[in-house]
């Protein structure tokens, strides 16, 4: 994480996906559905798409979204409520 840090532009790139991220959701919302999926993927699976889809995971779940984040390249799996 310190080290993707380091990269100005991850800042930029994270809030532009968060954004969409909360305009999808509240579309689904709108439309009386209850689940979607994002998706997060990087050449390797464990280093930037696991940062970022951790801090969409703790940015989301302020907003009161129940989310679930598997790293499917490294078998984990956590849910909120």
């Amino acid at each position: 994480r310190d080290y993707l840090e380091t990269y100005p532009e991850i800042e930029s790139y994270f809030s532009t996906v968060l954004k969409l991220c909360r305009m999808t959701i509240e579309g689904f919302a709108g439309s009386g559905r209850n689940f979607i999926k994002i998706a997060v993927g990087c050449t390797g699976g464990k280093h930037r798409s696991v940062y970022i889809a951790e801090r969409l995971y703790e940015a989301l779940k302020i907003d009161s979204v129940r989310l679930s984040v598997d790293h499917r390249e490294q078998k984990v799996h956590k849910e909120n409520s």
